[in-house]
């Protein structure tokens, strides 16, 4: 096993803040966004999602993307840190989390490791890229189902939504150049993109979050740069 080391409204706590180095997450109870729900960024298969992590400190669960919930079995995918620091896929294709696959990518992510993220999802499984370098993994439950579940949930970020309806499993660290396309990236376009920031009017780009403005308080607005959504997603 290897080991690196290295819209609409968005609500924010006034814990967070954003500069040109991406959008710093305090290991908070309000600390977190939530993009409400739109269908450009529904993706269900073949689709990639990019974002740059550092995380600080990895305890217990801990989220970076969620979209839907189990309470009421609209369940679809979220991306999250287990404990023993391995970055983990967990996908739903009828949005029952009692029948959750979860994809675990084999090189651990230790605190204070700065790396470029690229998932994929189609017929071909969960690819997880770290610096545009494919990474080995393994399904630890189920496989490749499909068809993802429609979730009209809001997107969260840096928190997750458990069962009985708290929010928890704060992210605590850098999170940049947050991206979901709708269709599946190359290893060459991973490679050839992930240190550099796009225009936004790339083919499938559906939600682009470059974190490159200040953002405190609650309820603050985070640009998303993508034209194909545009404001719509601001």
């Amino acid at each position: 096993m290897k080991t690196l080391t290295l819209f609409f409204m968005l609500f924010c706590s006034s814990l967070l803040f954003a500069q040109n180095n991406g959008i710093y997450f305090w290991q908070s109870y309000d600390n977190y966004i939530i993009t409400p729900d739109n269908s450009a960024i529904n993706v269900i298969n073949n689709f990639s999602i990019e974002f740059w992590t550092l995380p600080n400190k990895i305890t217990g669960l801990t989220a970076i993307l969620q979209e839907g919930k189990c309470s009421n079995s609209t369940s679809s995918y979220s991306v999250i840190f287990r404990p023993d620091s391995t970055l983990n896929f967990v996908f739903n294709c009828n949005g029952n989390c009692n029948y959750s696959n979860e994809y675990k990518c084999s090189t651990k992510v230790l605190p204070g490791a700065c790396l470029h993220v690229a998932i994929s999802y189609s017929s071909a499984g969960v690819k997880i890229y770290f610096n545009g370098l494919l990474q080995p993994g393994q399904y630890t439950t189920g496989s490749y189902c499909g068809n993802l579940y429609v979730s009209n949930q809001p997107l969260l970020i840096s928190t997750y939504r458990y069962l009985n309806e708290t929010l928890g499993a704060w992210y605590y660290g850098m999170l940049d150049e947050l991206r979901i396309w709708n269709r599946v990236l190359s290893s060459a376009e991973i490679i050839a993109n992930y240190q550099n920031p796009l225009i936004g009017n790339e083919t499938g780009l559906k939600l682009y979050y470059k974190f490159d403005t200040n953002i405190t308080g609650p309820s603050a607005t985070v640009t998303n740069y993508a034209t194909a959504t545009g404001s719509a997603l601001n």
